[in-house]
């Protein structure tokens, strides 16, 4: 503006005498800048507001009318810097930039026609109403989930687009997982669980969304109550220029007629997303780090152990062998065998995952846990009993594998002590245990959720702010595009919390955890593999090898 001043300055002391000259010329061919500058002079002022004149040069300052039409001369300085003439609420125009002005266009101060003004209610309130009624139910959730302890089995959200499950058939799961498997569309789920998919269909994210993040029930009741904050809002900001114009009108008056507000909002609402980015990519990234670690140093651990324990077992062990017991006072013999042997260990490995699925992936109590683990036939009825008075029978149930393998040493069994293999699996069973029990800090998760709350609130207020005047002007266009792209901010902050939230806890009944059946299966399978390869022998191993004894004569 200094430069503008200046031009206009330089360009009146060339006027001499009674001679006139207008300055349009000369703005028009000062550089861009200084004419952008000039347009927004008059924008802000108005183009009734200060009127150059072709007026007589003296000295120095150009002359110029005000708009009162006195005839006042003010120098170049003066008109630049004095204040603009307020105009009526006729005349202002929309809030949009410099307001559309013309003849015959809406203003954000004229009522609306009847017809738009009740329809633009209709469907602003039942859009407010429907998202808050659907938000109900998140309420109910918190409310039931607040009432249960910790240890108790708490509800989970559902998906939103529900398809037929299969339920995998009680049993040997390996044996039944087909039956409860499902393959299409480049996913592979069981019961209800993606267990593996193909990475090149995620090149179409839009393909697919039944079981994604955006299927959860809880990320959409989430979005209803933002909805129906910025359905409220914008029926607000309209019925102040109507029904509600005595009470409210004077308290938004420069809501409606400048940006200067929405733009403050917008630049904080800016400044929280930030903060957003940040602790939700911490929070990500801790999340990551323990479900890697839950399977890397937990799951693994048994499934390896388990495995090199079946196949030590079948090189070391006899067929079979004679077991005595006493039976009513008198000694009875028995025939048992190396199936036998290898059978219950993979069952009580089994046992294990299972175990620590149902207790600390689905919040069951003890007596729960080993209900279902009898049911799916991985206990018997004794060793159910035995296990009841454990705190932790997914671990405790480890020390068994361990007495197994010692007493076949002891016995004369096993050639070799094969116990300390079993404490890789126990120290997994552990891990897993205590990694479910340490979660993030509680204030550190409080934090995150309540800015990213805050962030989305006044996002969807903006939105509401800027779809009510959008539908004062009648830009109905305008509404849905400020309203769609003020969403899409909080349903992502949303979508990577819940995710989060959901990636804490892997083994929970959600549907977006680990399948415990295909754990289960895994288990057994890669055991028996071992089991099947230490059984057989490579024709280069069947032939009888002999060392070759060193002649005197050979050596030199």
């Amino acid at each position: 503006m200094g430069r503008l001043a200046e031009l206009i300055a330089g360009a009146g002391s060339t006027y001499h005498g009674d001679e006139t000259q207008d300055l349009t010329g000369t703005l028009a061919a000062a550089p861009r800048s200084v004419r952008k500058a000039a347009d927004f002079q008059h924008d802000a002022f108005g183009s009734q507001s200060h009127l150059p004149i072709a007026g007589r040069r003296r000295g120095v300052g150009a002359a110029f009318l005000d708009s009162s039409g006195a005839g006042k001369k003010l120098s170049s300085g003066e008109f630049l810097i004095t204040q603009p003439v307020s105009k009526s609420a006729a005349q202002r125009g929309t809030a949009f930039g410099g307001g559309k002005g013309g003849e015959g266009e809406a203003h954000v101060f004229d009522r609306l026609p009847e017809t738009k003004l009740w329809t633009i209610r209709v469907i602003l309130g039942s859009l407010a109403a429907a998202c808050y009624a659907s938000s109900l139910r998140l309420d109910s959730q918190i409310k039931e989930r607040a009432s249960r302890t910790l240890d108790q089995r708490r509800p989970v959200s559902s998906r939103m687009i529900q398809t037929e499950t299969v339920e995998v058939p009680a049993g040997r799961r390996r044996a039944n997982l087909r039956a409860g498997t499902i393959d299409e569309d480049g996913v592979r789920v069981v019961n209800d669980r993606v267990t593996r998919y193909d990475p090149v269909m995620m090149t179409k994210p839009f393909w697919n969304f039944r079981r994604t993040i955006m299927d959860d029930e809880m990320l959409w009741m989430m979005q209803y109550q933002l909805v129906a904050v910025a359905a409220a809002v914008s029926l607000v900001i309209v019925e102040s220029t109507h029904s509600l114009k005595p009470v409210i009108f004077h308290l938004i008056t420069d809501l409606l007629e400048t940006d200067h507000a929405i733009n403050r909002l917008s630049m904080f609402a800016k400044i929280v997303g930030t903060f957003n980015a940040f602790f939700l990519g911490q929070f990500t990234g801790k999340t990551l780090s323990a479900y890697d670690g839950i399977w890397e140093k937990g799951f693994l651990k048994i499934s390896q152990g388990t495995s090199k324990v079946s196949a030590l077992l079948q090189f070391d062990l006899p067929a079979q062998w004679v077991e005595e017991q006493t039976v009513n006072g008198q000694l009875v013999q028995f025939t048992k065998t190396k199936t036998e042997i290898l059978d219950t260990v993979s069952r009580w490995s089994r046992a294990s995952v299972s175990l620590l699925f149902r207790q600390y992936g689905c919040s069951e109590s003890v007596a729960e846990a080993l209900t279902r683990a009898r049911a799916a036939q991985l206990l018997t009825d004794d060793e159910q009993q035995l296990l009841s008075d454990s705190e932790a029978p997914g671990v405790a149930i480890w020390t068994w594998h361990h007495q197994l393998l010692a007493k076949l040493k002891k016995d004369g069994l096993a050639n070799a002590d094969h116990a300390a293999a079993t404490w890789d699996c126990w120290t997994g069973a552990f891990y897993v245990s205590q990694k479910m029990r340490f979660q993030i800090p509680y204030q550190f998760l409080h934090l995150i959720t309540a800015i990213v709350k805050a962030s989305n609130v006044m996002s969807v207020g903006v939105a509401g702010l800027q779809v009510g005047r959008a539908l004062l002007v009648q830009d109905e266009v305008e509404a849905v595009l400020d309203m769609a792209s003020h969403l899409m901010l909080p349903l992502i902050n949303n979508s990577i919390l819940v995710f989060n939230i959901n990636l804490s806890n892997p083994m929970s009944p959600h549907f977006t955890s680990w399948s415990e059946e295909q754990f289960d299966a895994d288990v057994d399978m890669y055991a028996d593999a071992m089991v099947q390869a230490e059984s057989v022998q490579p024709r280069a191993m069947v032939h009888t090898w002999k060392k070759q004894e060193t002649r005197p004569e050979d050596v030199g």
